[in-house]
C-alpha cells in the first residue's frame, strides 16, 4: 500500500494535461465540463482512488463513486483520457 501512496503522490504532483485531453474527456464521459472542472474531477479521484494498476506504460486509476477510470502515462504523468466504467468491466 505504501508504494501506491508514493505513486499517487507523484501523479498528483506531476500530472499534466494537453489541450486535446479536455475535449477527449468531455466526449468519452458525455459531459460538457470546463478545463477547471475536469482538473477538479481528476484531483478528486487522485485524492482517494479505489484502485490503481499499472499495465504497460500507463496507470489506470479508478473511482467507484465517480464511475470513472483515469489513464495516465507512467513516464511523464500526462493524463491520456478518462473513461466511464461499470463494475462488470473488472480490473
Amino acid at each position: 500500500m505504501r508504494k501506491q501512496s508514493v505513486i499517487l503522490e507523484l501523479i498528483r504532483t506531476h500530472i499534466c494535461y494537453t489541450p486535446r485531453v479536455f475535449q477527449r474527456i468531455n466526449k468519452k464521459l458525455a459531459v460538457n465540463l470546463s478545463e477547471v472542472e475536469i482538473k477538479d474531477l481528476v484531483n478528486h479521484i487522485l485524492i482517494q482512488p479505489d484502485e490503481i494498476k499499472r499495465c504497460g506504460k500507463n496507470y489506470y486509476i479508478r473511482s467507484r463513486k465517480a464511475r470513472v477510470e483515469l489513464t495516465v502515462n507512467a513516464g511523464n504523468y500526462r493524463l491520456i483520457t478518462a473513461s466511464k466504467y461499470t463494475e462488470v468491466d473488472g480490473f
